[in-house]
């Protein structure tokens, strides 16, 4: 069986390498998006085979902006395309390990926990793939506009 398809994650992020982190989408629901995202060896962000967990954040957000841009997409019949978007608050953030792997698949999980216009809130979680264990959670609040004048 075939799954769904989707827009190339290039057309819904406004993001290049070497900060383009997500890669892939695995799931996606109304209110949450699995995304799976791998900081690339030679980052230099990384040092070898680690890297700051800090940028779990941005993958989170990043998830989230796929989120944004597939539910725009629902919601006025046009194609995603990458918006003017900012990461505009961090709250909660926790960091279960002190390096994330470099070169390693990771689940980005970003659970939208409410909308007003062009803010939302999500919840974000990454984990290494087929773990349980969180290495990154957080609550970040994103904006988004239709017009990069906005």
């Amino acid at each position: 069986m075939i799954g769904p398809t989707y827009p190339p994650i290039e057309r819904m992020l406004p993001h290049r390498a070497p900060f383009l982190f997500i890669r892939s989408i695995c799931e996606l629901f109304e209110d949450c998006i699995v995304c799976h995202g791998v900081i690339e060896k030679g980052h230099y962000l990384a040092c070898g085979e680690e890297a700051l967990p800090i940028l779990g954040l941005e993958m989170g957000a990043q998830a989230a902006g796929v989120h944004a841009a597939l539910r725009h997409r629902h919601t006025t019949s046009t194609a995603p395309a990458s918006r003017v978007g900012y990461l505009v608050g961090i709250r909660h953030a926790r960091f279960h390990v002190k390096a994330l792997p470099v070169g390693r698949a990771l689940r980005v999980e970003a659970v939208a926990q409410g909308t007003s216009g062009p803010l939302a809130t999500y919840g974000i979680l990454v984990r290494a793939e087929g773990e349980e264990d969180l290495m990154v959670e957080a609550r970040i609040s994103t904006w988004a506009a239709d017009d990069p004048g906005s």
